[in-house]
């Protein structure tokens, strides 16, 4: 989990929706597939200031599932 209130007007998400978030972007994104989808994420984990645990993603091209 990372903090994106940022991207929500500075309102935190309750953990139910931080889930679903993170469920609806897995359905997006499919190994393999979507790379401009993949390379957006990596910049946002960067602006997010979490570019570092990249490596932790199975989805960002840095990630381990890759």
């Amino acid at each position: 989990m990372v903090r994106i209130e940022r991207f929500t007007g500075n309102r935190p998400l309750f953990p139910r929706y931080r889930e679903a978030w993170a469920a609806a972007a897995e359905k997006v994104v499919q190994p393999g597939g979507a790379s401009e989808a993949i390379e957006a994420s990596d910049r946002i984990l960067h602006e997010l200031g979490a570019g570092e645990f990249a490596y932790l993603s199975r989805w960002s091209a840095r990630g381990n599932g890759n």
